[in-house]
C-alpha cells in the first residue's frame, strides 16, 4: 500500500506538506524528527488526511496533482480534494492498520 499524505504545520499554520510513502508512521516521525530538508524547519507537523493506493504510480500521480491543488488551498478545501479523489481518505491523526 503507498499512502498520499497531507501534513500541517502545528507551529506555522497553514503551512502544507504533501508526500507519499509505504509506512504513514515513520514518515510522519522522520519528518519531525526534522529529517527531511523540506519540512525540517516548520516542525511540527500534523497529519491532516492520507489516501491509500494499492497501485504506487497512481499514487505518485495524485501526490503531483494534490501538490498544485493543496497549496493554495485552506483546510477543509484539502480534505474535500481528498476525499474526491480517494475513497479510502482519512481525516484523523492515526493510520488505519486494519489492512496489514
Amino acid at each position: 500500500m503507498t499512502y498520499v499524505y497531507l501534513l500541517e504545520s502545528v507551529s506555522f499554520p497553514g503551512q502544507w506538506y504533501v508526500g507519499h510513502t509505504d509506512d504513514l508512521r515513520t514518515r510522519l516521525a522522520a519528518h519531525n524528527a526534522g529529517q527531511s530538508p523540506h519540512t525540517a524547519k516548520y516542525k511540527p507537523w500534523r497529519l491532516v488526511t492520507y489516501v491509500a493506493f494499492s497501485d504506487e504510480a497512481k499514487a505518485i500521480a495524485f501526490e503531483r496533482l494534490s501538490q498544485e491543488r493543496v497549496r493554495p488551498c485552506l483546510r477543509e478545501e484539502a480534505v474535500a480534494i481528498a476525499r474526491r479523489y480517494g475513497q479510502n481518505a482519512r481525516t484523523h491523526e492515526e493510520p488505519d492498520t486494519s489492512h496489514g
